[in-house]
């Protein structure tokens, strides 16, 4: 009978005298008990408010009973979501000393612990709705205009601990910002691999030491695409589990880079056709000046040229870092500051690079330090990078194909 589908065992109890059906109770463990409670099965409710055993554990009555179920239920759900046992033999709660009731046999149950049915489940149930807020910080992801996540006390004191309506409310708003945050990180590594897929020639891997295009770009895009798709699936499978960690958020830089030879040229380009001069972005009204000629750029080129210079120097971290430790790093500098570029005319160097002798610009990450240097600390690894990356990389892509384009018709042209 145990190899049967609970429900069916249920459908059985229904069907059977309750003078027998309280002999199969007598053998069961609490939390069999509860699972039965929350089947809500009429005449197995019957049998067990007629269950002395079971009247002291659920309660007297048909009210007492319903709120005894909705916090089984809610308890029931919540560790199926985050795939945890439901009843452990051996667990203690640092406020209070009774045992855990809930794999017991229900005669193994002191009379004095009859009370803590409930207060188990909902301790355990603030416990770890309090650990799901703490991997990240949720309240960066919550719905537009929803009020901040409770702060939920390791020991709370009299009066704190929250109602079982605040716990599942709290829950439900936990679960709205954890799938915001897993959207925005799997659409935004998908969001990488279509512009690696589309620009091979200019675009790779940030954690690929070669400078050159590698003949196996499409099995790094559909890499990157397979990562995006386990985390939408893992949260699917289980919203309460704590977020898939993945190596392309493991870092302060983007997983997907220009060549360092690339941005040599654009820079070269930036300089011929009149969108720098002098180490300065040229403004669009001197445009005639710096570049006298028939290219007049429009304004979606000065826009590009205006992100990409002004994240040139350093990447961007939209988390909260402690900088004082951070400047200690190799790779930042004494203000704290990971920096995307050396050598370049908006490259804002650290010390350390001035014995460094390179005669192109290059991508820190390929000239100081190991990738360990440049991880994010703590749990920040599961959190999307800042949307900056991806508007300054798309900025980069659109302002060397627009220069390139213009070389090459005026080569054609002569």
């Amino acid at each position: 009978m145990s190899n049967l589908p609970f429900y069916s065992i249920v459908n059985a109890l229904a069907t059977t005298p309750p003078e027998l059906v309280h002999q199969i109770i007598d053998d069961l463990r609490v939390w069999d008990v509860l699972r039965l409670l929350c089947h809500n099965n009429e005449r197995v409710n019957a049998s067990l408010l007629s269950h002395p055993l079971c009247r002291k554990l659920l309660g007297h009555d048909a009210e007492a009973l319903s709120k005894t179920r909705a916090v089984a239920q809610f308890y029931w759900d919540f560790f199926r979501e985050i795939n945890v046992c439901l009843a452990k033999s051996d667990y203690y709660y640092y406020w209070r000393t009774a045992p855990w009731v809930l794999n017991l046999n229900i005669h193994c149950v002191e009379p004095n612990d009859y009370k803590h049915v409930l207060w188990n489940m909902l301790t355990r149930l603030y416990e770890n709705i309090r650990q799901q807020g703490l991997v990240v910080d949720l309240n960066r992801y919550l719905p537009p205009g929803t009020a901040p996540l409770r702060s939920f006390s390791c020991f709370p004191e009299a009066g704190e601990f929250p109602s079982f309506e605040e716990l599942k409310d709290h829950w439900q708003i936990i679960k709205q910002a954890k799938a915001n945050l897993v959207a925005q990180t799997s659409s935004q590594l998908l969001w990488a691999a279509d512009l690696l897929e589309a620009n091979p020639d200019i675009l790779k891997r940030t954690l690929d030491p070669e400078q050159k295009q590698r003949p196996n770009t499409a099995h790094i895009v559909s890499v990157m695409r397979g990562k995006a798709a386990k985390i939408v699936r893992t949260v699917r499978r289980a919203p309460g589990k704590v977020f898939t960690p993945s190596e392309h958020f493991r870092y302060h830089f983007f997983p997907i880079i220009p060549f360092d030879a690339v941005l040599t040229e654009l820079l070269r380009l930036m300089q011929k056709y009149g969108i720098t001069a002098n180490n300065q972005r040229v403004s669009k009204g001197e445009e005639s000046q710096s570049h006298p000629g028939p290219h007049s750029h429009p304004p979606s080129i000065w826009l590009a040229a205006h992100t990409l210079i002004k994240g040139m120097p350093y990447f961007f971290i939209s988390l909260p870092v402690d900088r004082q430790k951070l400047a200690s790093e190799r790779v930042a500098n004494d203000d704290g500051d990971v920096f995307r570029t050396g050598n370049t005319p908006w490259s804002d160097k650290p010390q350390q690079y001035e014995s460094v002798e390179v005669d192109t610009p290059y991508f820190t990450p390929h000239q100081a330090g190991v990738d360990v240097c440049f991880l994010r600390w703590g749990f920040e690894g599961y959190e999307p990078h800042d949307k900056r990356e991806m508007n300054w990389l798309e900025s980069f892509v659109t302002m060397y194909r627009y220069l390139k384009s213009l070389e090459d018709k005026e080569s054609g042209a002569s």
